[in-house]
């Protein structure tokens, strides 16, 4: 999978947002097309799928834990 990570500033606090492209895989069936992508920890509430511009656009976004520290 290729990471890269960007950060946003909002007020005075920074985010990083983690972009990822995920392995997929394209399989082709009698009647149509499927697509496989590899998107681990992302469920259905996390999932959106479009058609921008003739460019199929997956985003899958999960919620991590918050942590408090020590």
């Amino acid at each position: 999978m290729n990471t890269l990570v960007r950060e946003n500033r909002d007020g005075d606090r920074a985010q990083a947002e983690q972009v990822v492209a995920p392995s997929a895989s394209v399989i082709e069936a009698a009647d149509g097309y499927m697509l496989q992508v590899e998107m681990l920890g992302v469920n259905k509430q996390g999932l959106e799928v479009a058609v921008e511009n003739n460019e199929l656009v997956i985003v899958g976004r999960r919620s991590l834990p918050l942590w408090k520290g020590p």
